[in-house]
């Protein structure tokens, strides 16, 4: 089913929002119709690139392009 294993989402983090931070969340993910749960992951991903070096603030790759 999977090319690479290591591929297979099996981590869980739990995050507590708000209701506004919800509510900021459920219309960007509504708006581009995603799910909650793949925007979230999609934006610590950038922002942990970000901050390791690995693409700047406009989101283009540095190292692994």
């Amino acid at each position: 089913m999977y090319q690479d294993p290591r591929q297979v989402r099996s981590r869980r983090i739990t995050v507590y929002l708000n209701e506004l931070e919800d509510n900021v969340i459920n219309a960007h993910a509504a708006l581009h119709g995603i799910p909650k749960a793949q925007l979230i992951r999609e934006l610590a991903m950038r922002e942990a690139d970000e901050l390791l070096g690995l693409r700047d603030t406009q989101g283009h790759q540095h190292i692994l392009g």
